[in-house]
């Protein structure tokens, strides 16, 4: 058969698409969208790249719109949402016109000036090109599989067209296949769900249930025997240094419910606006979610946008979010500072 693939281009077809598929699923979803660990500007640099071969969009764009799901899971402002049916949260989403009036309320800036992120925003066209044509274009001229027509052919086919489609549609089955059939063990604040078989095509992005209750875990799949390679990865990176700061839903539980520093007395809304503690007032009761900022799926900036905030404007800001899950109200018990103990306008 004219261009059936040689075992030579399977093997860099699949080359390419785990390469630019973990520089997705380490880099803009756990590293960046999420804040799920820490990492140096050698490791930043290769993610960057390989994420821009997956010719998802700059890390910024896809950060903004992957923290919008998350904010909006399920309702209108969701870009993929479920709620048009499997194949428009799949792949007709992308050719939907319409305006995301909820995007630009989507805070980036904790990201956004880190300059091998601005960098990688700046001349992402170029980025996406050298690494989604480039590198297979390179290692088959190495190789010495570049010496006719029919070879380039087979490059262009296998390593570029074929592995490019994979790595999109795994990322999309995450929109579709996630948000439609498997189980929710973890909770039921929206339609994610565990589902094994996208775990398999996504790197270890299908344990989505998983995912949407601890966003700010560096894990997807938290047991033995669920796949998830993305997370093996981030450890083996941390084992030899590369990577700290790892989060974990077990470690941010036991930091909150440990936390012995609290106010023990009421305050009044005047001595809570003096205060230098990351306060926020929710149905008169006094929080300190210090420890939370950092975990917060809609970006740190979020967070610091209702601190000492008059509750009446926390409230609002509360409810212009479609959901927050019940394991987010379970930690926010504990981080109970104080009450309020009167309202002074």
């Amino acid at each position: 058969m004219l261009y059936s693939p040689t075992y030579f281009d399977i093997i860099v077809m699949m080359m390419m698409y785990a390469f630019t598929g973990f520089g997705i699923t380490i880099g803009y979803h756990r590293l960046w969208s999420h804040k799920s660990f820490e990492t140096n500007n050698l490791v930043k640099i290769i993610l960057a790249f390989a994420g821009a071969g997956a010719s998802e969009g700059s890390i910024i764009l896809w950060t903004r719109q992957h923290r919008l799901h998350h904010r909006f899971s399920d309702t209108e402002h969701d870009p993929y949402g479920p709620q048009k049916g499997f194949l428009h949260s799949h792949i007709l989403w992308i050719f939907e016109v319409r305006h995301l009036s909820k995007l630009s309320t989507v805070n980036v800036s904790d990201i956004k000036y880190d300059p091998i992120i601005k960098f990688q925003h700046d001349y992402y066209k170029y980025i996406a090109l050298l690494c989604s044509f480039g590198v297979p274009l390179f290692t088959y001229f190495m190789s010495n599989r570049l010496n006719n027509y029919s070879d380039l052919i087979q490059c262009i086919i296998y390593p570029i067209a074929m592995s490019r489609l994979l790595t999109w549609h795994s990322t999309w089955f995450v929109n579709s296949l996630a948000h439609t059939y498997g189980t929710k063990p973890y909770g039921q604040s929206n339609s994610a769900k565990n589902h094994w078989i996208t775990a398999l095509l996504t790197l270890g992005e299908g344990n989505h249930n998983y995912h949407h209750e601890f966003p700010y875990d560096y894990r997807n799949g938290i047991k033995y025997y669920e796949y998830d390679p993305t997370k093996a990865i981030i450890y083996f990176l941390y084992l030899i240094g590369f990577a700290w700061n790892l989060k974990t839903r077990e470690q941010l539980s036991e930091s909150v419910i440990n936390k012995t520093n609290g106010l023990t007395v009421d305050l009044t809304l005047d001595e809570y606006y003096s205060s230098e503690r990351n306060l926020v007032i929710i149905n008169n009761i006094i929080y300190d979610i210090t420890i939370f900022i950092e975990n917060h799926p809609g970006g740190p900036n979020y967070m610091k946008m209702i601190i000492r905030q008059h509750p009446d404007t926390i409230k609002k800001k509360l409810n212009s979010i479609n959901n927050h899950t019940d394991q987010m109200w379970g930690l926010l018990k504990h981080m109970k500072v104080g009450n309020l103990k009167e309202i002074t306008h």
